[in-house]
Protein backbone atom coordinates (compact mmCIF):
# COMPACT_ATOMS: atom_id res chain seq x y z
CA UNK A 1 0.00 0.00 0.00
CA UNK A 2 1.13 3.67 -0.86
CA UNK A 3 0.02 6.58 0.90
CA UNK A 4 0.43 9.65 -0.81
CA UNK A 5 1.07 12.80 1.55
CA UNK A 6 1.44 16.52 -0.31
CA UNK A 7 -0.20 15.92 -3.61
CA UNK A 8 -3.58 17.43 -4.29
CA UNK A 9 -5.46 15.13 -6.56
CA UNK A 10 -7.56 16.26 -9.44
CA UNK A 11 -10.17 13.44 -8.00
CA UNK A 12 -11.47 14.18 -4.92
CA UNK A 13 -12.22 10.36 -4.61
CA UNK A 14 -9.01 9.24 -3.76
CA UNK A 15 -9.69 11.14 -0.51
CA UNK A 16 -11.85 8.41 0.78
CA UNK A 17 -10.32 5.12 1.05
CA UNK A 18 -13.42 3.56 1.02
CA UNK A 19 -13.94 4.39 -3.07
CA UNK A 20 -9.70 4.54 -4.03
CA UNK A 21 -8.67 1.81 -6.56
CA UNK A 22 -7.86 -1.41 -5.64
CA UNK A 23 -4.36 -2.50 -6.24
CA UNK A 24 -5.17 -6.32 -7.19
CA UNK A 25 -8.32 -8.82 -6.07
CA UNK A 26 -7.06 -9.09 -1.99
CA UNK A 27 -8.99 -7.09 0.15
CA UNK A 28 -6.86 -4.01 0.27
CA UNK A 29 -7.74 -0.35 -1.10
CA UNK A 30 -5.16 2.45 -1.73
CA UNK A 31 -5.46 5.15 1.31
CA UNK A 32 -4.41 8.50 0.27
CA UNK A 33 -3.88 11.15 2.87
CA UNK A 34 -3.59 14.37 3.63
CA UNK A 35 -1.83 14.40 6.54
CA UNK A 36 0.94 16.28 7.44
CA UNK A 37 4.38 15.51 6.21
CA UNK A 38 6.05 13.38 8.44
CA UNK A 39 9.55 14.62 9.48
CA UNK A 40 8.86 18.29 9.36
CA UNK A 41 11.60 19.00 11.87
CA UNK A 42 13.93 16.31 10.28
CA UNK A 43 16.33 19.19 9.27
CA UNK A 44 15.42 19.24 5.49
CA UNK A 45 16.51 15.70 4.70
CA UNK A 46 13.07 14.37 3.19
CA UNK A 47 12.75 17.44 1.05
CA UNK A 48 15.97 16.52 -0.63
CA UNK A 49 14.46 13.93 -3.67
CA UNK A 50 17.16 11.87 -3.20
CA UNK A 51 17.44 11.56 -0.26
CA UNK A 52 16.70 7.66 -0.26
CA UNK A 53 18.75 7.26 -3.04
CA UNK A 54 21.38 8.19 -0.38
CA UNK A 55 20.70 5.92 2.11
CA UNK A 56 20.64 2.88 0.02
CA UNK A 57 23.99 3.79 -1.71
CA UNK A 58 22.69 4.16 -4.67
CA UNK A 59 24.77 7.07 -6.10
CA UNK A 60 27.99 5.67 -4.83
CA UNK A 61 27.21 2.65 -6.90
CA UNK A 62 26.43 4.14 -9.77
CA UNK A 63 29.67 5.80 -9.57
CA UNK A 64 31.26 2.40 -9.10
CA UNK A 65 29.41 0.82 -11.87
CA UNK A 66 28.28 2.90 -14.44
CA UNK A 67 25.84 1.29 -16.20
CA UNK A 68 23.21 2.43 -13.83
CA UNK A 69 21.31 -0.68 -14.83
CA UNK A 70 21.19 -0.35 -18.70
CA UNK A 71 19.86 -3.43 -20.48
CA UNK A 72 17.83 -4.44 -17.70
CA UNK A 73 14.21 -4.79 -17.28
CA UNK A 74 11.91 -4.77 -14.27
CA UNK A 75 8.16 -5.79 -14.76
CA UNK A 76 5.60 -4.06 -12.47
CA UNK A 77 3.06 -6.68 -11.66
CA UNK A 78 -0.34 -5.86 -9.94
CA UNK A 79 -0.58 -2.02 -11.18
CA UNK A 80 -0.88 -0.28 -14.42
CA UNK A 81 1.49 2.69 -15.17
CA UNK A 82 0.24 6.07 -17.05
CA UNK A 83 2.38 8.28 -19.14
CA UNK A 84 4.17 10.60 -17.36
CA UNK A 85 7.31 13.27 -17.44
CA UNK A 86 9.23 11.05 -15.01
CA UNK A 87 9.12 8.04 -16.86
CA UNK A 88 9.79 9.17 -20.39
CA UNK A 89 12.46 7.01 -22.26
CA UNK A 90 11.61 4.14 -19.49
CA UNK A 91 10.27 1.71 -22.32
CA UNK A 92 6.72 1.63 -20.38
CA UNK A 93 5.31 -1.27 -23.06
CA UNK A 94 2.01 -1.76 -21.54
CA UNK A 95 0.97 2.31 -20.52
CA UNK A 96 -2.45 2.88 -19.68
CA UNK A 97 -3.17 6.15 -21.66
CA UNK A 98 -7.04 6.31 -20.23
CA UNK A 99 -7.25 4.43 -16.87
CA UNK A 100 -5.61 7.32 -14.85
CA UNK A 101 -7.11 6.58 -11.29
CA UNK A 102 -6.17 2.67 -11.65
CA UNK A 103 -2.42 3.60 -12.78
CA UNK A 104 -1.57 5.73 -10.08
CA UNK A 105 0.46 3.26 -7.55
CA UNK A 106 2.03 2.11 -10.84
CA UNK A 107 2.93 5.28 -12.39
CA UNK A 108 4.69 5.91 -8.64
CA UNK A 109 6.59 2.92 -7.91
CA UNK A 110 8.26 3.10 -11.84
CA UNK A 111 9.51 6.33 -10.96
CA UNK A 112 10.52 5.13 -7.85
CA UNK A 113 12.58 2.58 -9.99
CA UNK A 114 13.81 3.84 -12.82
CA UNK A 115 13.07 7.94 -12.91
CA UNK A 116 15.43 9.46 -15.47
CA UNK A 117 17.74 12.66 -14.04
CA UNK A 118 16.29 14.83 -16.66
CA UNK A 119 12.95 14.55 -14.39
CA UNK A 120 12.74 16.05 -10.94
CA UNK A 121 13.67 13.03 -9.29
CA UNK A 122 15.73 10.12 -9.97
CA UNK A 123 15.19 5.93 -9.82
CA UNK A 124 17.33 3.55 -8.60
CA UNK A 125 18.20 2.17 -11.71
CA UNK A 126 17.78 5.37 -14.22
CA UNK A 127 18.96 3.49 -17.34
CA UNK A 128 16.76 0.59 -16.42
CA UNK A 129 13.62 0.00 -18.53
CA UNK A 130 9.88 -1.41 -17.14
CA UNK A 131 6.68 -2.06 -18.33
CA UNK A 132 3.40 -3.02 -16.51
CA UNK A 133 2.01 -6.83 -17.27
CA UNK A 134 -1.50 -5.23 -15.62
CA UNK A 135 -4.30 -5.83 -18.25
CA UNK A 136 -8.20 -6.10 -17.80
CA UNK A 137 -8.69 -9.42 -17.25
CA UNK A 138 -5.26 -10.99 -16.49
CA UNK A 139 -4.86 -12.90 -13.64
CA UNK A 140 -1.87 -12.55 -11.84
CA UNK A 141 -0.23 -15.97 -12.80
CA UNK A 142 -0.93 -14.45 -16.20
CA UNK A 143 0.87 -11.29 -15.56
CA UNK A 144 3.66 -13.08 -14.19
CA UNK A 145 4.31 -14.79 -17.25
CA UNK A 146 4.16 -12.14 -19.20
CA UNK A 147 6.91 -10.59 -16.93
CA UNK A 148 9.21 -13.76 -18.29
CA UNK A 149 7.87 -14.46 -21.46
CA UNK A 150 9.09 -9.92 -21.75
CA UNK A 151 12.35 -11.33 -20.41
CA UNK A 152 12.17 -8.99 -17.16
CA UNK A 153 15.09 -9.73 -14.60
CA UNK A 154 12.91 -8.19 -11.77
CA UNK A 155 9.67 -8.52 -11.30
CA UNK A 156 7.67 -6.07 -8.51
CA UNK A 157 4.76 -7.44 -7.09
CA UNK A 158 2.62 -4.36 -5.92
CA UNK A 159 0.91 -6.45 -3.61
CA UNK A 160 1.53 -10.02 -2.68
CA UNK A 161 -1.14 -11.23 -0.31
CA UNK A 162 -3.88 -13.43 -1.07
CA UNK A 163 -1.97 -15.36 -3.57
CA UNK A 164 -3.52 -18.54 -5.22
CA UNK A 165 -1.85 -22.06 -5.63
CA UNK A 166 -1.62 -21.15 -9.44
CA UNK A 167 -0.09 -17.99 -8.39
CA UNK A 168 2.78 -19.37 -6.18
CA UNK A 169 3.73 -21.97 -9.21
CA UNK A 170 3.91 -18.86 -11.35
CA UNK A 171 6.25 -17.22 -9.38
CA UNK A 172 8.55 -20.04 -8.58
CA UNK A 173 8.45 -20.53 -12.54
CA UNK A 174 9.76 -17.02 -12.81
CA UNK A 175 12.66 -17.46 -10.14
CA UNK A 176 13.91 -20.76 -12.56
CA UNK A 177 13.39 -19.41 -15.08
CA UNK A 178 16.38 -16.33 -13.68
CA UNK A 179 14.08 -13.53 -12.35
CA UNK A 180 14.17 -12.00 -8.83
CA UNK A 181 10.39 -11.55 -7.30
CA UNK A 182 10.06 -8.71 -5.04
CA UNK A 183 7.40 -7.77 -2.70
CA UNK A 184 6.69 -4.78 0.10
CA UNK A 185 6.15 -6.16 3.20
CA UNK A 186 2.92 -4.95 3.59
CA UNK A 187 1.74 -2.31 6.37
CA UNK A 188 1.63 -3.05 10.13
CA UNK A 189 -2.52 -3.43 10.12
CA UNK A 190 -2.78 -6.96 10.62
CA UNK A 191 -1.31 -7.75 6.78
CA UNK A 192 -0.51 -11.55 6.72
CA UNK A 193 3.58 -12.61 6.11
CA UNK A 194 4.26 -12.78 2.55
CA UNK A 195 5.13 -16.51 0.95
CA UNK A 196 8.21 -16.91 1.25
CA UNK A 197 8.68 -17.32 -2.61
CA UNK A 198 9.17 -13.29 -2.46
CA UNK A 199 12.29 -11.52 -1.72
CA UNK A 200 9.84 -9.61 1.19
CA UNK A 201 11.57 -5.82 2.07
CA UNK A 202 9.92 -4.02 5.16
CA UNK A 203 10.28 -0.48 5.15
CA UNK A 204 13.02 2.05 6.59
CA UNK A 205 13.04 6.05 7.59
CA UNK A 206 15.57 9.13 7.09
CA UNK A 207 16.51 8.13 10.85
CA UNK A 208 17.57 4.29 9.75
CA UNK A 209 14.79 3.32 11.91
CA UNK A 210 11.88 0.63 10.80
CA UNK A 211 9.25 2.72 9.19
CA UNK A 212 6.28 2.82 11.75
CA UNK A 213 4.04 1.84 9.29
CA UNK A 214 5.60 -1.36 8.40
CA UNK A 215 4.95 -4.76 9.10
CA UNK A 216 7.64 -6.99 10.75
CA UNK A 217 8.23 -10.55 10.92
CA UNK A 218 10.32 -13.51 10.19
CA UNK A 219 9.89 -13.28 6.61
CA UNK A 220 11.43 -9.98 6.35
CA UNK A 221 14.45 -10.35 4.18
CA UNK A 222 15.85 -6.87 4.73
CA UNK A 223 14.58 -2.92 4.32
CA UNK A 224 14.62 -0.08 1.72
CA UNK A 225 13.09 3.51 2.64
CA UNK A 226 9.45 3.55 2.73
CA UNK A 227 8.46 6.67 4.70
CA UNK A 228 8.80 10.17 2.54
CA UNK A 229 10.25 8.76 -0.31
CA UNK A 230 9.92 10.77 -3.89
CA UNK A 231 7.80 9.64 -6.87
CA UNK A 232 5.74 10.54 -9.82
CA UNK A 233 2.06 12.14 -8.79
CA UNK A 234 -0.52 11.07 -11.51
CA UNK A 235 -4.09 13.13 -10.87
CA UNK A 236 -2.74 15.93 -9.15
CA UNK A 237 -1.61 19.56 -9.65
CA UNK A 238 2.18 18.43 -8.35
CA UNK A 239 4.79 16.82 -10.95
CA UNK A 240 6.25 14.83 -7.93
CA UNK A 241 5.15 13.78 -4.24
CA UNK A 242 5.63 11.96 -1.58
CA UNK A 243 4.73 8.71 -0.43
CA UNK A 244 4.70 6.21 2.17
CA UNK A 245 4.56 2.42 1.60
CA UNK A 246 6.27 -0.64 1.49
CA UNK A 247 5.72 -0.83 -2.03
CA UNK A 248 7.56 2.14 -2.85
CA UNK A 249 10.44 0.09 -0.88
CA UNK A 250 10.17 -2.64 -2.83
CA UNK A 251 10.25 -0.62 -5.71
CA UNK A 252 13.72 0.79 -5.09
CA UNK A 253 14.95 -2.66 -4.31
CA UNK A 254 13.27 -3.56 -8.24
CA UNK A 255 16.06 -1.20 -9.19
CA UNK A 256 19.40 -2.19 -6.90
CA UNK A 257 18.09 -5.65 -8.19
CA UNK A 258 18.59 -4.38 -11.67
CA UNK A 259 22.07 -2.16 -10.89
CA UNK A 260 23.28 -5.90 -9.86
CA UNK A 261 22.21 -7.66 -12.79
CA UNK A 262 23.46 -4.88 -15.09
CA UNK A 263 26.94 -5.17 -12.97
CA UNK A 264 27.55 -8.50 -12.99
CA UNK A 265 25.66 -9.38 -16.47
CA UNK A 266 22.99 -12.05 -16.46
CA UNK A 267 25.48 -13.97 -18.52
CA UNK A 268 27.39 -14.63 -15.89
CA UNK A 269 24.99 -14.73 -12.76
CA UNK A 270 23.03 -17.93 -15.09
CA UNK A 271 26.88 -19.75 -15.45
CA UNK A 272 27.23 -19.03 -11.81
CA UNK A 273 24.30 -20.41 -10.25
CA UNK A 274 24.00 -23.37 -12.88
CA UNK A 275 26.21 -25.94 -11.46
CA UNK A 276 25.16 -24.38 -7.91
CA UNK A 277 21.94 -25.30 -5.70
CA UNK A 278 20.40 -21.70 -6.16
CA UNK A 279 18.61 -19.34 -7.77
CA UNK A 280 19.23 -16.21 -9.18
CA UNK A 281 16.73 -14.77 -6.94
CA UNK A 282 18.47 -16.29 -3.74
CA UNK A 283 21.79 -15.77 -4.93
CA UNK A 284 20.71 -11.80 -4.55
CA UNK A 285 18.91 -11.85 -1.72
CA UNK A 286 21.97 -13.73 -0.18
CA UNK A 287 24.05 -11.15 -1.23
CA UNK A 288 21.71 -8.30 -0.22
CA UNK A 289 21.58 -9.26 3.44
CA UNK A 290 25.72 -9.99 3.17
CA UNK A 291 25.90 -6.37 2.66
CA UNK A 292 22.87 -4.49 4.49
CA UNK A 293 23.84 -1.45 6.46
CA UNK A 294 22.49 -2.64 10.14
CA UNK A 295 22.05 0.34 12.16
CA UNK A 296 22.48 0.26 15.96
CA UNK A 297 19.60 -1.37 18.22
CA UNK A 298 18.01 -3.27 14.62
CA UNK A 299 15.75 -6.08 15.16
CA UNK A 300 17.48 -8.22 12.46
CA UNK A 301 14.64 -10.85 13.70
CA UNK A 302 11.78 -9.54 12.44
CA UNK A 303 13.01 -6.34 10.45
CA UNK A 304 15.40 -8.31 8.15
CA UNK A 305 19.55 -8.52 7.85
CA UNK A 306 19.20 -4.39 7.57
CA UNK A 307 18.96 -1.74 4.85
CA UNK A 308 19.81 -2.63 1.65
CA UNK A 309 23.56 -0.90 0.40
CA UNK A 310 23.37 -1.00 -3.26
CA UNK A 311 27.35 0.10 -3.21
CA UNK A 312 28.51 -2.22 -0.86
CA UNK A 313 26.28 -5.08 -2.91
CA UNK A 314 27.96 -4.36 -6.33
CA UNK A 315 30.96 -4.27 -4.96
CA UNK A 316 30.73 -7.94 -3.22
CA UNK A 317 32.28 -10.83 -5.61
CA UNK A 318 29.77 -13.62 -6.65
CA UNK A 319 32.18 -16.20 -4.84
CA UNK A 320 31.70 -14.51 -1.48
CA UNK A 321 28.50 -14.45 -1.51
CA UNK A 322 27.78 -18.27 -0.39
CA UNK A 323 30.94 -17.91 1.72
CA UNK A 324 28.98 -18.77 5.44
Amino acid sequence: MLFFENATPADDTFQNPQTAPRLSESNKVLAFSKAPVSGETDGGIINDKWWALRKIGALSAWQFSVSKGAGQTIALVGASCAEHPELEGTSLLEASKDNIRQARVGTCLASIAVSRQAGEIVGSAPSASIFSTAKSGRSFADEIEQAIFRGAGAILVAEGAGLKAADLHAIENAKRRGAVVIVGAGEDDGSEEMPATFVVVAGSNYQDKLWTGSRTGPDIAFAAPAQSVWGAAVGSDAQVCRVDGTAGAAALVAGVCALWRAHHGDDVLSDFVKNRSISIHDLFQSAVGKTARCPNHWDEENCGAGIIDANALLRLPLDIILQS
